[in-house]
């Protein structure tokens, strides 16, 4: 073998080298590139994603506040309506109560409340509490109920009657504001239970 073809081999195997590991090289910087890619694509889908969940959960939080906003305000006016339309029905009854005193009907008012009284005291013996324009009517109706009452007159318009047993220990409230209250609750409730349909 001659110099020259040691020469060429040996330049040939050099070449042969370098492009084996050159190649290994570029291979090798390759699969680095791609590892790096794929992780920084990577950190980019998981950062990203993060945000994503982030921003459905404040959609999500925002669409539920403005239900439950909706809500209240519904449920607001529903109750405005309510109390409105209560109030226009115990003004309705007050003035109708008004109207009607002096006449046989309010007689036949006091007259259940008398009765009432007599059945919560359990006795025919109680005391009265009466507006002084009333005194003379609860007078005639306790002759006519032969009920044995201690008369005590109030300036006010109680439109309806107070009474206590004679040793204080019952009480109770039969005038129109006071009854009017219990119809308020149940007249409340009624329009609640309308109003939800």
């Amino acid at each position: 073998m001659s110099q020259a073809e040691i020469v060429r081999k040996l330049v040939e195997g050099v070449v042969s080298k370098l492009t084996e590991e050159i190649n290994s090289w570029r291979e090798n910087l390759k699969l680095r590139v791609e590892a790096e890619l794929y992780e920084a694509a990577k950190a980019v889908v998981e950062k990203y994603s993060s945000v994503i969940d982030e921003l459905e959960r404040e959609a999500r939080l925002e669409r539920e506040f403005r239900l439950y906003s909706a809500m209240i305000e519904l449920e607001r006016d529903r109750l405005s309506f309510v109390e409105s339309f209560l109030d226009k029905v115990i003004s309705a009854v007050q003035e109708r109560v008004k109207q009607i005193k002096g006449t046989d009907k309010y007689k036949e008012y006091l007259r259940a409340c008398l009765e009432t009284a007599r059945f919560y005291m359990g006795s025919d013996e109680f005391v009265v509490k009466c507006s002084s324009s009333d005194k003379e009517l609860v007078q005639q109706l306790s002759a006519e109920l032969k009920l044995s009452l201690i008369i005590e007159p109030v300036p006010d318009e109680l439109y309806g009657i107070k009474a206590l047993s004679r040793d204080g220990k019952v009480s109770v409230d039969l005038t129109l504001p006071a009854r009017l209250s219990l119809l308020r609750e149940k007249v409340r409730g009624i329009l609640t239970r309308y109003a939800r349909g």
